[in-house]
């Protein structure tokens, strides 16, 4: 058996709010939200199967948590998942984040860059061929 080099793959989750014509008054925000979650969900799945098949181990939060959070109705913040996922990247050789729309936007992704290279973890960005690119 091989050792494999563990990847935690970041990318955002939950729709950002751009300004007040989007918000909480809106009756399609929550609903707009949810599809949007749903859709990083499959994109990041994809991802992480092509780093799978290239030979890393993947450690992908939205894969895990996606499940949990919509079956369960648990709040899809970041300040819910934040202990966890952190313990999760200091158990990884390096933080890939998948540049999926709104990921520069992100306040968990940044979060996340900022954890690791706090913690001596290198950063790479991707995006969904594997390609890396700039930050």
């Amino acid at each position: 058996m091989n050792k494999l080099i563990m990847v935690y793959l970041a990318t955002p989750y939950c729709l950002k709010v751009k300004s007040k014509e989007i918000g909480a008054n809106k009756p399609d925000y929550y609903e707009l939200d949810m599809k949007t979650r749903a859709e990083r969900f499959v994109a990041v799945n994809e991802v992480a199967l092509k780093l799978m098949k290239a030979g890393f181990g993947v450690i992908s939060p939205i894969s895990q948590s996606h499940p949990i959070a919509t079956q369960c109705d648990v709040g899809g913040t970041f300040d819910f998942w934040e202990e966890l996922d952190y313990n999760l990247i200091l158990r990884c050789d390096m933080v890939m984040v998948y540049r999926q729309e709104g990921w520069e936007r992100s306040e968990g992704v940044r979060k996340e860059v900022d954890f690791a290279k706090q913690n001596g973890i290198p950063v790479f960005y991707i995006d969904s061929e594997l390609r890396l690119l700039e930050a």
